[in-house]
């Protein structure tokens, strides 16, 4: 499997993290725009601190603001330097959010998931109790809605659904 980061064993420190941020402000820069973010475990973590240091001006200036982030199974960041992020109120230019998560995931517990969500307001929950840490495979109505969701953000020349 590939890693954005490397975390240290106690998951306060995310070693070359800056390397990451460095090189997807690249991408960004090369391929975008892009109109949002879809990240899964690690890739989510990452796609949520990217929405945030954009919406606090910290990272991804460059790039028009994010409209929206598609989560799953995931958590907040656990490293120490961006713990004061979590203890702030949500900055107000944040984008719009889905998070999808599993009852029976051990590698993202829900406890962790909700820490996550508490830091998007207006945030849309999809709990899948008999999910685990996996990309879900969802029941139609949460296609649904995910489809619903997706829709907001649609361009009028778009005709991908």
């Amino acid at each position: 499997y590939y890693e954005w980061y490397n975390a240290s064993d106690d998951k306060t420190e995310y070693h070359r993290l800056d390397e990451t941020v460095a090189y997807l402000e690249q991408m960004l820069e090369q391929k975008g725009p892009f109109d949002g973010l879809v990240g899964f475990s690690q890739g989510g973590c990452l796609a949520h601190l990217m929405a945030y240091l954009q919406a606090t001006g910290q990272a991804f200036t460059r790039h028009p603001p994010f409209k929206f982030i598609i989560i799953m199974s995931s958590r907040r960041s656990r490293a120490t330097i961006h713990q004061p992020l979590w203890q702030a109120p949500p900055p107000t230019k944040l984008p719009k959010a889905i998070v999808f998560y599993g009852g029976q995931d051990k590698a993202c517990p829900v406890e962790e998931t909700k820490k996550l969500i508490e830091t998007l307001p207006g945030a849309e929950e999809v709990y899948l109790p008999d999910s685990d840490h996996r990309v879900p495979n969802l029941p139609d109505a949460d296609a649904e809605r995910l489809l619903d969701f997706l829709q907001q953000f649609r361009r009028s020349c778009c005709r991908c659904f």
